[in-house]
């Protein structure tokens, strides 16, 4: 639409919901190799909704059985995702 014509820097596009992403049980109970896999299923789904010019989305959180595991998971993902998705 013309009307938006040099505006596409000023609008957030957003995608609500996510392919499941987690396979496993409880976010503490998963093994090195299982929250590997997750970060990388995480990141791939990001970089498809990037092509798309997508800006934000939610990403699901791993079933967590308590205040500090939900902590931890956050922890985690800000050290082993968000890192990954910058830029």
């Amino acid at each position: 639409q013309p009307e938006y014509a040099g505006k596409k820097d000023s609008f957030d596009i957003c995608w609500l919901g996510s392919p499941p992403l987690w396979e496993a049980g409880d976010f503490a109970a998963a093994s090195p190799a299982v929250l590997e896999a997750y970060r990388d299923r995480m990141i791939d789904w990001c970089a498809q909704l990037r092509g798309q010019d997508v800006t934000r989305t939610p990403l699901p959180v791993p079933p967590t059985t308590s205040v500090e595991e939900y902590i931890d998971h956050l922890r985690w993902f800000d050290q082993e995702v968000a890192p990954r998705l910058r830029g």
